[in-house]
């Protein structure tokens, strides 16, 4: 039998009208319609996905993400940060992830401005085809000293650095998940490292309590940066 699994609808990654996004949807129309079985990750893609390419909902099936729990002491945390130059008295923001114009990195860089200097620091992990452009962001906006670079990390490597932040970021798009019908997988991942998460505000992030992070209902790079102040409050207060 021919199983299926679907994290993320293509043709909305790609581009829905263009040539790119045409091909994708009929790659992903032919392989979807001929598996025995599809898992979704979500119910809003599982509906996507039977509409459009008019698949069988009983062979559709919700089968929502996971994640591993790291295993991270408070020695090696401390280590991750001396090894990269971070203070101990500087509050760590995480992004891990590709490097695409949706994922909102621009947000996280444009909020480094707002926030007092020599406070905080910016940790990226990860590439993708918008790199290039962050990076001459990151140089027109003078905040190279306060933003580190980290490439590729294997999930190891991943864990660690992220265990070693204050907080974790997801600055969605909104609009391109909505399109896209997928489950931000970070969220989970930054909830099992047991750091608290700042994500743009989505139905699908509705599980997020307000002790584990904040749902950021504004798109705007002042109100990232008030919500991590905010955090970093709360950090300085706990000791």
């Amino acid at each position: 039998p021919l199983i299926a699994e679907v994290n993320s609808h293509l043709p909305a990654q790609a581009g829905e009208s263009s040539l790119r996004g045409r091909l994708a949807a009929a790659i992903e129309g032919r392989v979807l319609r001929r598996a025995d079985a599809v898992g979704a990750v979500t119910s809003t893609l599982r509906d996507r996905l039977i509409t459009r390419y008019g698949l069988a909902p009983e062979c559709v099936h919700v089968i929502p993400n996971g994640t591993v729990l790291p295993n991270c002491s408070r020695d090696s945390v401390l280590a991750t940060r001396r090894s990269r130059g971070v203070p101990d008295d500087t509050f760590l923001i995480g992004y891990f992830g590709s490097l695409q114009r949706y994922q909102g990195v621009d947000r996280l860089m444009q909020m480094l401005t707002q926030l007092p200097r020599g406070r905080y620091r910016l940790w990226i992990g990860g590439t993708g085809e918008a790199e290039r452009e962050l990076k001459r962001d990151c140089r027109r906006l003078g905040i190279e000293a306060e933003v580190d670079w980290l490439g590729a990390l294997n999930e190891d490597a991943v864990s660690d650095h992220a265990a070693a932040c204050q907080v974790l970021t997801a600055p969605y798009d909104v609009g391109f998940v909505h399109r896209n019908g997928g489950d931000p997988l970070k969220a989970l991942a930054a909830l099992a490292i047991d750091r608290p998460l700042l994500a743009t505000r989505l139905a699908v992030l509705d599980y997020v309590e307000p002790d584990r992070g904040e749902l950021i209902p504004r798109e705007d790079s002042e109100s990232w940066a008030d919500a991590v102040g905010r955090w970093r409050g709360r950090w300085l207060h706990a000791g």
